[in-house]
């Protein structure tokens, strides 16, 4: 997905903490803390709500780590369709794991 990704990694077996989740804007990308620090938030918030719809809890014990590439703060509405086409992708890899 353009300006997004994802990046993953199974956790060892004997976990107990489900899905661990860091998010991570560019400096070079954004230089300014004020855009970055909003970029997150709205990454943060998007996932929040995308996540339950598409994974149950007990399923998935994986790390992930969500970057943002894009150059300006996105809106709300495009970090959210761009998560969840992350989020879908990743959902279809662990499906054929």
């Amino acid at each position: 997905v353009s300006g997004f990704s994802l990046v993953y990694k199974a956790q060892e077996p004997k976990s107990s903490s489900g899905v661990r989740v860091g998010f991570s804007v560019g400096k070079k990308t954004q230089p300014m803390a004020v855009d970055r620090n909003k970029t997150r938030r709205i990454m943060r918030e998007s996932f929040r709500l995308l996540f339950p719809k598409t994974f149950s809890r007990s399923s998935v014990y994986y790390d992930l780590m969500v970057v943002c590439g894009e150059k300006a703060v996105p809106s709300f509405a495009l970090a959210s369709d761009k998560i969840k086409s992350l989020l879908l992708s990743f959902a279809e890899i662990i499906k054929n794991d």
